[in-house]
């Protein structure tokens, strides 16, 4: 398979990137070429370069475009690491797999418990490749899969994962691990972007990039289709059920970011669905009534109720272990609010601000999120 990207010739394309990292037109310059210079720039930062990948639209073009600039450096194999989340759609479980074939990719397959969102009315999260609910595990895991990263525990995130293996299973720092994140689909993201100032953040040993920062969906599905990237079929099958492209997302079954698809999986996938629906009884229901009212409780804020009594509404209703990670972190904005103002702690902003506000805070907690996008991102 031919990977490489011909771009038209050069006519005065030098990119010029704002202090937010906005890429502005100058010439005619592209996301597409201004992507490729992020990624070479991000490759002089470490001698272990690593794609985080999920499958999806985002991670894939990252992979593809850092395996354009790989080839050019004379950095083959390049490092990818794939987070299985157990609960994922046949269809980009099979183009992941595809991938792990590529002479060209070294992938780690990582099946870990990870604590996870589960958009139900039951509990809002479960745990991946929990061991204690081995006998109704989704499917059994790959034989290939690392199973034991040492400095885990129930509450790592997919970040600590890939920081383990890399520190301290095979001892490598530092490490740059770039990511598909785009600003387009959550401003919490946007807002990361602005307030860092720029796509690469320095976090000790670890770097984190996100060079496709500021691509449109239109963009990712123009570079998948016209350099003929091999993609999961699973958008294809949501692409002939009429969804929008900007609802098309790849994400564990449950997550609020694929409710939306969940009354397709039975005709898609039925096999699986059965398994599934065992590990995890409540997407009968999510299915059933994920876009009903029911699971749509931030619409319903009672009339007259401020927002942050509601947001204090939904604090008490949440688990203990989630209730204390949101105390922390409404405590932190307040803190730095008051930092900076002597106003009280705004209800609510205008004009789109994506700063922090009470009712920002309710309706991400009502989601089972956090204010700085806790969980992976859906691609």
């Amino acid at each position: 398979m031919d990977t490489q990207i011909a771009t038209p010739e050069k006519e005065t394309k030098t990119p010029w990137i704002s202090a937010t990292g906005y890429v502005f037109q100058q010439g005619k310059v592209n996301v597409l070429e201004a992507t490729l210079e992020r990624i070479r720039h991000l490759f002089t930062l470490a001698d272990t370069y690593v794609v985080s990948f999920s499958g999806g639209k985002d991670s894939t073009c990252v992979l593809m475009l850092s395996l354009q600039v790989a080839r050019e450096l004379g950095r083959l194999p390049l490092e990818v690491c794939y987070i299985d989340e157990e609960v994922i759609d046949p269809d980009t479980l099979e183009y992941i797999a595809q991938v792990r074939e590529w002479p060209e990719v070294a992938l780690r397959w990582f099946c870990v418990p990870i604590r996870h969102t589960l958009r139900a009315k039951g509990r809002s999260h479960w745990l991946t490749w929990d061991e204690r609910e081995k006998a109704v595990w989704a499917r059994e895991m790959p034989a290939w899969a690392i199973t034991g990263v040492e400095g885990l525990d129930e509450s790592s995130s997919y970040r600590d994962v890939i920081k383990s293996y890399y520190f301290n299973t095979r001892k490598i720092s530092p490490i740059v691990c770039v990511t598909g994140i785009r600003i387009e689909e959550a401003i919490n993201r946007k807002r990361g972007i602005i307030q860092a100032g720029t796509y690469v953040h320095h976090e000790g040993r670890y770097i984190y990039g996100k060079p496709l920062f500021d691509w449109k969906t239109r963009d990712v599905w123009k570079a998948i289709l016209e350099f003929n990237w091999s993609h999961s079929r699973y958008y294809d099958r949501m692409w002939l059920k009429q969804q929008g492209l900007l609802q098309q997302r790849v994400a564990p079954w449950g997550n609020v970011a694929n409710n939306r698809h969940l009354p397709f999986y039975a005709e898609f996938y039925p096999d699986f669905w059965e398994k599934a629906i065992r590990r995890l009884p409540e997407l009968r229901a999510v299915a059933r009534y994920g876009q009903s009212p029911l699971y749509r409780e931030i619409l319903s804020k009672p009339l007259g109720m401020s927002w942050q009594a509601y947001a204090i509404q939904i604090l008490n209703r949440l688990e203990l272990a989630d209730r204390q990670v949101w105390i922390h972190e409404i405590q932190r904005y307040l803190n730095r609010w008051a930092r900076r103002s002597t106003s009280p702690f705004p209800e609510e902003l205008e004009g789109g601000d994506p700063g922090p506000c009470w009712k920002r805070i309710a309706m991400i907690m009502a989601k089972n999120d956090r204010i700085k996008g806790g969980n992976r991102d859906a691609t």
